[in-house]
């Protein structure tokens, strides 16, 4: 770019008179987002999705557009699964589900305390 040598600034008329560079590398591939979204919301990982969309899977990593669209489809997924989860704990009494739940969120467990001092006598009620 042409410099002004007593200011030594760009004057608007020499930055005119510049021609307009040129983006080199690789042109900027279109990503269909919604198709990566989708993706993520049924749960495919960035290699599958790269794999599909022909893209590499450093792309959908460094595009900020790509990666908020992979991240919220992760995010939906794991929502969608909470409510399926708890719809059928809940709605449709499923038990092998409400133990699951209990245990994980409710931090219930099936195992008694294990005593392993056997010398202890066991409480007994009359």
């Amino acid at each position: 770019m042409a410099h002004n040598k007593e200011t030594d600034t760009v004057t608007d008329e020499q930055a005119k008179q510049e021609p307009a560079r040129t983006r080199r590398g690789r042109p900027k591939k279109n990503i269909d987002l919604e198709a990566v979204f989708k993706m993520a919301s049924v749960g495919c990982v960035m290699r599958e999705i790269s794999f599909i969309l022909d893209i590499h899977e450093d792309t959908i990593k460094r595009r900020e557009d790509c990666r908020e669209a992979y991240d919220r489809g992760v995010e939906n997924s794991k929502v969608r699964l909470r409510k399926a989860m708890f719809t059928n704990a809940i709605d449709k009494m499923v038990p092998s589900v409400q133990i699951f739940l209990s245990k994980n969120i409710l931090g219930m467990s099936d195992q008694g305390s294990h005593d392993t001092d056997g010398d202890n006598i066991l409480p007994w009620k009359d």
